[in-house]
């Protein structure tokens, strides 16, 4: 019964909805129709077909769907489509409130920023060497620096006299390096042992035998994350964090602090790369690494290829910066990306390139190096790296900067 003291009523309300019951009372046949009307009311017990066909209720109610169960979404034309597949990485739900957030769709502008997003996506394709072959052949052409670090590899692969020579000045350090590979391998050691022992050390090695030692770097960056994050592919950025990183990457000076500082001060972040660590932001990136062992679960290579998407996506952004002001003209082909996978005693090399107006990453193998006892083998991936220091510093470096508009 209602109080009529309550401060939420008007009396006049009351009165109103007083006389509604009893004219309802009278009209439906008094206490026993109303004793029925209660029992099929929606809140003691769930409608009939029939009692939902004869309600003429025409006022708009949301339709509720339990939240966790896949089902049949309705097109547009009436027709339906595949069952709703739940994201396993969302976290459980932990409380009523968010549980009915969670039901609710999102809205129009919101779902117009995602399709955007999508589209917007460069995505990635990894070609073997046939297909890489194929694409070389059709679109090489168009790619800045391309045929000059495909001659700078095939001129590291045919110096049999020097490797000679260089083999005799380093036969100890290529000797320490096999002999760790053979431990690692006998003892299924993980990730971690192979970058310690057998990988770091042959990095090193190269960059001491690169003509241009002061201003090639290799940088750890394990525990490095792309940043900003809409560098990366929409796809992957909700991601594990792991399948983000790389290992290590080969890092160019860009010059003297002077200049460094004058090209970095009117760009995003004020990092001329795809990370905002104080260790790479003012470093030119040209070749990366990932290291996996045969137990390795995932390939390496999407992890390769989402670092250099990032990259790729960063250039973009610097070349729209450069003409802020401006009209922007068509953005230049960009230059190609070294990638390095290690695997135990074998080694691949693959080349990054970016096809801008299709919005599409191509990952080219484009060599694989077998490392057995044999020193030479070793020397191969070696010299091959270190002709990849070079070309980074003689060719890529001055390309970033007429790219990014820096005059010396």
């Amino acid at each position: 019964m209602v109080s009529t003291s309550s401060p939420l009523l008007l009396t006049q309300d009351i009165d109103d909805w007083l006389d509604s019951v009893c004219g309802d009372w009278a009209v439906h046949g008094g206490e026993d129709a109303l004793y029925r009307e209660r029992r099929a009311h929606p809140m003691s017990q769930k409608r009939t077909r029939v009692d939902m066909e004869e309600n003429t209720d025409t006022t708009p109610r949301p339709k509720r769907r339990a939240i966790g169960i896949a089902t049949p979404a309705q097109s547009n034309t009436g027709e339906l489509s595949r069952p709703i597949a739940l994201d396993q990485n969302v976290p459980p739900l932990r409380s009523s409130r968010s549980t009915a957030a969670s039901s609710r769709s999102s809205s129009p502008s919101k779902r117009q920023r995602d399709i955007e997003n999508e589209f917007s996506t460069p995505a990635i394709e990894i070609h073997n060497k046939r297909g890489a072959r194929r694409w070389k052949d059709a679109h090489g052409d168009s790619i800045p620096l391309l045929e000059t670090l495909l001659n700078t590899i095939d001129k590291a692969d045919s110096m049999e006299s020097q490797n000679v020579t260089v083999a005799e000045a380093i036969g100890t350090e290529l000797d320490e390096i096999l002999e760790e590979i053979e431990y690692c391998q006998d003892r299924s050691v993980p990730e971690e042992s192979w970058s310690d022992l057998v990988v770091l050390p042959a990095l090193r090695l190269a960059r001491r035998l690169s003509q241009h030692t002061r201003s090639v770097h290799v940088v750890n960056v394990k525990t490095i994350d792309i940043m900003p994050k809409d560098l990366l592919p929409l796809s992957v950025r909700h991601n594990a964090v792991q399948t983000r990183r790389v290992d290590y990457t080969i890092a160019l000076e860009f010059g003297g602090k002077t200049a460094t500082r004058e090209a970095r001060r009117n760009i995003r972040d004020h990092t001329f790369n795809q990370s905002v660590a104080p260790l790479l932001m003012d470093r030119i990136l040209c070749s990366h690494l990932e290291i996996k062992t045969e137990r390795s679960v995932e390939d390496g290579r999407p992890q390769l290829a989402i670092w250099c998407a990032a990259g790729f996506q960063k250039m973009e952004d610097l070349w729209l910066q450069r003409y802020s002001a401006q009209l922007v003209p068509p953005m230049p082909p960009l230059a190609p990306t070294a990638m390095w996978r290690w695997k135990e005693d074998n080694v691949h090399l693959y080349l990054a390139v970016m096809d801008s107006a299709n919005e599409t990453v191509h990952v080219l193998e484009e060599r694989r190096y077998d490392i057995d006892t044999d020193p030479a083998s070793l020397l191969r991936v070696i010299n091959a790296m270190s002709a990849v220091m070079n070309w980074g510093y003689t060719h890529y470096l001055p390309w970033f900067k007429d790219f990014i508009g820096f005059i010396e």
